[in-house]
């Protein structure tokens, strides 16, 4: 979908087989047009933690930095 000038990314994730990793969820947000709309890329998951960063349009993973929000209101 998209929102914001952002597109929006949602999956599922299914239960492995051997239960090591639990369901869950992937939320990936990048610029609909970078630059223009946003610089910024965003992942969410399961975990709660926000990640991402300028990924120049690429979309944030689970291997980006955890975002600072305390800050925000």
């Amino acid at each position: 979908g998209r929102a914001g000038g952002y597109n929006i990314r949602y999956r599922i994730l299914p239960t492995d087989d051997e239960e090591r990793h639990p369901s869950g969820f992937e939320l990936a947000a990048t610029p609909a047009s970078y630059g223009k709309t946003g610089v910024r890329s965003f992942f969410l998951d399961y975990t709660g933690r926000l990640r991402g960063g300028d990924k120049q349009g690429a979309p944030a993973t689970s291997g980006d930095p955890v975002l600072d929000t305390s800050s925000q209101q």
